[in-house]
């Protein structure tokens, strides 16, 4: 069974729930945040 490990910082912003993926996730591919969000929904959706 393969694992992959990632890190995440936790916290709250006015009283919502926030987490932040700090390392260990996927290299993107885009040449901005909305192509590199796209591409980690199309392919990464955890």
């Amino acid at each position: 069974m393969a694992s992959k490990t990632f890190f995440c910082v936790d916290a709250h912003t006015c009283g919502n729930p926030v987490r932040l993926v700090a390392g260990g996730g996927p290299t993107l591919q885009g040449d901005n945040m909305s192509q590199k969000r796209q591409h980690f929904l199309k392919e990464y959706d955890w």
